[in-house]
């Protein structure tokens, strides 16, 4: 990673002397690149979200989501399979519905 990070800020350097330049083909091509750079920095810091049942076990199939706001809105609509029930069963006895999202973990990864 500190590869990349390191190659990140040699292009933004070069696309920084671009835009320094005066010439306004060389600005619009370095403003360009700056963007893209930003964008991959970005990307890198992105951090995926997992998120684990009372019981340890992920409670999405595919694994991750790439934002909390995902992560949510999935375990809000998980969380709805269990109204019926009014609680969810994990290894550890019932789990009243208003404690379940307590009970779950939100993992950074």
């Amino acid at each position: 990673m500190k590869n990349i990070k390191k190659l990140l800020a040699e292009l933004k350097d070069g696309a920084n002397e671009l835009i320094a330049s005066g010439n306004s083909n060389e600005k619009s091509e370095g403003n360009g690149r700056l963007d893209v750079i930003n964008q991959i920095e970005a990307a890198l810091e992105t951090k995926l979200i997992r998120i684990l049942s009372p019981d340890g076990f992920s409670i999405n199939i595919e694994g991750t989501f790439l934002n909390k706001k995902k992560a949510l809105e999935f375990y809000t609509n998980w969380s709805k399979r269990f109204e019926a029930q009014g609680h969810y069963s994990s290894k550890n006895g019932k789990i009243p519905l208003n404690e379940l999202k307590n009970n779950c973990q939100f993992i950074n990864c």
